[in-house]
Formats: C-alpha cells, sequence, structure tokens
C-alpha cells in the first residue's frame, strides 16, 4: 500500500469510527437519519476493506465462525420457508434484506476490529453522543418540545412556535433504541476508564427517566430484563448473589405495581378471550398474539412467509369490542416469537432460537470465567432488544435491526482487538 493510500485509510477509519458511534444515538431525529449514517458508514467500511488485507482476514472470520455458519442456515431454512409463502418474491425480499444487513454490520466490526488505534476515540464520540442526545430527549420530554423540533428538523415549525407532534409519542421508538444503548454506554465507560465510568453510570437515570415518561411498556420490559440479568449476573462473578436476587426482585415489583397503576384502565375494558391481566398486557395485543399463533397452527411447519401475516386473510378484521381501529394485525404481531414463529414456521424458528442460546451461552460463560465486560455488555445488548421485542416492533424492521446489528459490532470489534483486562 502506497503512502497516499495509506494516509486515505487511516483517515476513513477515524471517519468510520466517528460516523459508526453517532448513528444509534441519532435514532432521536428519526429512521432516516439513523440509516442515513449508517449508509456512509458502510460505503467507508468497503472502501477500508479493499485496501486493508487484515480487514478483510476480520471479515472471513466472522463469517466462518460458528455463529456465522449458524446463522447461514438460519438464512437457508428462511429460503426453503419462503418458497411457501404467501408472497414468495417479498419474503425473500426481507429475509435477504436482514443477511445483507448483518453482513453489512459484521464488514463495519471488522474494519473497526483492524484499527484499535480509534476505539477510544470511537467510545468517546458515542459516549457524548449518546449522552447529549438522551439529555434532549429527557429535556423535551420535561417541557421544551423545540428541542425536539429542532432535532427533527421542523424549522418552519420552530419559527412559527408550533410543535404538531408529542414528544412523549415521537420518542417511544427511541426510548426502546436507548434501553439498547443502556449496557454498551456502561460498558464503554468503563472501557474509558479516568472518569469515563462515571458519566456512563448517570445514562442509566437518564435512561430511565425516558421510558417512564414516555410510558413505552417495551420498553420498560427490556430496561427491567437489562436490570436483572446484569444485577444476577455481577452478582455471580462477586459472590453476593442473595442480596443481587433481593433487590432485583424489588425493581421487579415496583415496575409491576408502577405498570398495573398507570394501566389500570385496561381492567375496564374488552377482556373477553384474553388470557393476561388487561393492566400487564393490552387487551389488543393479546388478541394480536392469539391470531398469530392460530395462523401459525395452520401451517406449523413452514409458516406463512417472512413479513406476510398482516396480509393473510382476516389479518385487517376489526376486533369485536375493541373499536373500528383495532385490527387483528394492525402491522405486525408485536412480538418477535409470534412473529418469527407464525411467518416462518418451526423450519426458521427453530435455528434462531439455536444461535441465541448459543450467543447467550457463549456470552454468560465468557464473563462469568473471564469477567469479559465486553461479553456482559453483548448479552446484556441481546437481553434488551429480545425482551423489547416481545411487546412492540416488528423483527423485520430495518431501523430495528440495525440498532442491534451495529452495537453488537462495535463491542466485538473492542473485544477482539482488546479482549478484556486481567
Amino acid at each position: 500500500m502506497s503512502t497516499a493510500n495509506s494516509t486515505l485509510v487511516n483517515r476513513a477509519t477515524l471517519f468510520l469510527a466517528f460516523v459508526t458511534s453517532i448513528a444509534i444515538p441519532s435514532r432521536i431525529s428519526g429512521v432516516s437519519v439513523e440509516q442515513s449514517i449508517l449508509g456512509v458508514a458502510l460505503l467507508t467500511a468497503l472502501y477500508v476493506l479493499y485496501h486493508s488485507k487484515e480487514a478483510r482476514e476480520n471479515v472471513k472470520s466472522i463469517v466462518t465462525s460458528k455463529t456465522g455458519q449458524m446463522l447461514f442456515w438460519v438464512f437457508t431454512l428462511w429460503g426453503i420457508s419462503s418458497f411457501f409463502s404467501f408472497n414468495p418474491a417479498k419474503s425473500f425480499e426481507i429475509g435477504g434484506r436482514t443477511g445483507v444487513f448483518i453482513l453489512a454490520a459484521a464488514a463495519i466490526g471488522a474494519v473497526l476490529q483492524a484499527a484499535p488505534e480509534r476505539h477510544e476515540y470511537m467510545w468517546k464520540v458515542f459516549m457524548c453522543a449518546a449522552l447529549g442526545l438522551g439529555s434532549a430527549a429527557l429535556a423535551s420530554l420535561l417541557g421544551f418540545p423545540e428541542i425536539l423540533a429542532a432535532l427533527h428538523a421542523r424549522i418552519d415549525d420552530l419559527l412559527r412556535g408550533i410543535y404538531p407532534f408529542h414528544p412523549p409519542y415521537i420518542l417511544k421508538a427511541y426510548a426502546t433504541a436507548t434501553v439498547c444503548m443502556l449496557p454498551i454506554v456502561i460498558f464503554a465507560g468503563r472501557y474509558l476508564k479516568q472518569g469515563w465510568q462515571y458519566l456512563g453510570y448517570a445514562y442509566f437515570a437518564i435512561a430511565l427517566m425516558v421510558v417512564v415518561l414516555t410510558e413505552t411498556r417495551s420498553a420498560m420490559a427490556g430496561f427491567l430484563g437489562v436490570v436483572v440479568v446484569g444485577v444476577g449476573a455481577i452478582a455471580v462473578v462477586q459472590g453476593y448473589f442473595l442480596r443481587a436476587a433481593t433487590f432485583a426482585m424489588v425493581v421487579a415489583v415496583v415496575v409491576l405495581a408502577w405498570v398495573r397503576d398507570n394501566r389500570s384502565v385496561y381492567l375496564t375494558n374488552f377482556t373477553d378471550g384474553t388470557y393476561l391481566p388487561g393492566w400487564l398486557i393490552d387487551p389488543h395485543r393479546q388478541q394480536i398474539w392469539k391470531f398469530s399463533f392460530e395462523k401459525f397452527l395452520d401451517h406449523p411447519i413452514v409458516g406463512n412467509g417472512i413479513d406476510q401475516l398482516n396480509r393473510l386473510p382476516g389479518a385487517e378484521q376489526s376486533i369485536p369490542g375493541l373499536g373500528n381501529s383495532a385490527h387483528f394485525v394492525p402491522a405486525h404481531p408485536h412480538n418477535w416469537i409470534m412473529e418469527i414463529l407464525s411467518e416462518t414456521g418451526l423450519l426458521g424458528f427453530t435455528p434462531v432460537v439455536l444461535v441465541l442460546v448459543y450467543l447467550a451461552y457463549s456470552l454468560a460463560t465468557s464473563f462469568l470465567h473471564t469477567r469479559d465486560e465486553g461479553a456482559l455488555a453483548q448479552l446484556l445488548l441481546l437481553v434488551a432488544f429480545f425482551t423489547c421485542s416481545l411487546f412492540s416492533f416488528s423483527i423485520w424492521a430495518v431501523w430495528w435491526q440495525l440498532v442491534l446489528y451495529i452495537l453488537y459490532a462495535m463491542v466485538y470489534a473492542s473485544r477482539q482487538a482488546r479482549p478484556h483486562d486481567p
């Protein structure tokens, strides 16, 4: 590689570290901003891959790893199930798109792995972006909607003093992204040390307040999952499991009490045909899940096709007792288990579960045996993402998938470069 190319590649890795770091926090400004930034990140990573043999070797290592091989079978079996889809072409498109996103995240992670000198910068930028934009979200929720309007580039509305959107509603999706970022921010602070770890701990309070003020129950479930699993894992390593278990139980009771108090109105609403209390899981979601499971039983082996459940006969019918706006499947099943199970059948669902069990076991074992904090951060990211996905967002949503893939790739790169402190 010539000196000129070497200089350009070095600058490219610095730029990649910057844009990758701000991508997920920028979700506060909307889906298009997040995805545009990641598009730039991918192009930058591809440029570096062309010039860096080490980065290409890293990609090869990722693809041929045990996780990579397991994912290959996931997509192979999804492809088989797509032949039996309600709309095969669309199912192949959505399933294939998911594979492309994973490969893109792997490429970005591989390039960052080959540039360990950029990791300190990457985590500093990430923490500043997460803390800054998280604080902006919190301020918007506390009575300053013009901040959110500015972040959404609503300049005309700002000039006229008109804010036609409601921050708690607009920020619901961002609240779940915040929960996913929480363990990564704390990891970044502990990675950097020198006072940064305290900023990471401060983000815990910001994330909790954003979740509570948006009244996002899916985010609250993810937050609770992160706290319980995180505290439990640390307690096992530190040897004070009983005290930690008691703390986690108290947190769980407080959260459930808060949800019940804020959602007690559901106790007087339509409850026929539901199986769980309305204050815990709203009747509409329960009807969506019931419909989804029934469609799974119609085609239990191969499913109905990726991203096709809301297009099946009966999905657009209104649920009796819940009004004309409450359809059986308004857009998606609001539960990743029901979504994958009903759309890909046991053929596509089983390998996904195997991959997640393998990842969770590997990461938990790594943390418990070596105190690898990066492994714990990745494990808690999985907990946050898949717990939130039990109640909201389609598992095929582009922005939602990218939150998981990019955050996971960032920590992966740092773990490979500096596995853990002795």
